[in-house]
């Protein structure tokens, strides 16, 4: 008995706490807002939506790719300028290892 008198003295309280404020439209709709679970769940599935989004706008984006690549031969072909300003090689090939 002694917590129900508590209780509803608590929210004697708080309504006469309350009491004064006014109350607008725009308010009671963030309230309404804040307190569904369906637009809570809604708004965390876009959030989580946000990288698939950004995925599909980059298909929409030029690609660029680069790349290098060295690569050795073990063989040395010597090569020379003649007077006249050609490229020979001997005609042999030897291996470097």
């Amino acid at each position: 008995m002694k917590s129900i008198i508590i209780i509803l003295s608590f929210i004697v309280v708080t309504q006469t706490a309350y009491a004064d404020q006014s109350v607008t439209l725009e308010i009671c709709f963030e309230w309404s807002l804040m307190r569904n679970p369906t637009y809570q769940k809604s708004l965390i599935e876009k959030d989580l939506d946000q990288p698939a989004t950004l995925a599909a706008w980059g298909q929409f984006m030029p690609r660029i790719q680069v790349g290098y690549n060295l690569d050795q031969s073990k063989f040395y072909s010597p090569s020379y300028v003649n007077p006249d300003g050609t490229v020979a090689t001997y005609p042999r090939q030897d291996s470097i290892y």
